[in-house]
């Protein structure tokens, strides 16, 4: 039964590429079988060649096109990308200034904190030695 299934899933795969095939070279599969066959048959081995080389050639070409295609299909994603990406590094930038300067800004009340405790300390001290000193 595997086997039925097989040739029957092979012969429909083939028709629909002989068909996909003459619909995307513009050609009768069935002229180009029998002219490959004729030439077979008549070991004409340069006119193969020279269809061969015909027909390498018409896939090169398509697929330049299709390259060509891609190639500027994906430029403005790729330009896109870089915008993104600019923006995102401009964003970034901007976000470690404003932390740099909150942290300095922070150290600065710190620092005049730290300040005013020593100088408050120190007045206690003072203060401290001259109650002594006076009692």
């Amino acid at each position: 039964m595997k086997f039925i299934v097989g040739v029957a899933t092979g012969i429909v795969l083939g028709i629909a590429g002989a068909i996909a095939y003459s619909f995307k070279s513009d050609r009768d599969l069935r002229e180009v079988f029998e002219t490959t066959k004729s030439d077979i048959e008549n070991a004409d081995f340069d006119e193969m060649g020279k269809q061969l080389e015909a027909r390498i050639s018409e896939m090169q070409a398509t697929l330049e096109e299709r390259i060509n295609e891609v190639k500027a299909n994906a430029q403005p994603v790729l330009d896109g990308a870089g915008e993104q990406i600019d923006a995102a590094v401009s964003t970034a930038t901007e976000a470690i200034n404003k932390a740099r300067g909150k942290a300095d800004s922070a150290g600065d009340d710190l620092a005049d904190a730290a300040g005013d405790a020593v100088d408050d300390a120190a007045d206690t001290a003072t203060d401290l030695v001259e109650d002594a000193q006076n009692a």
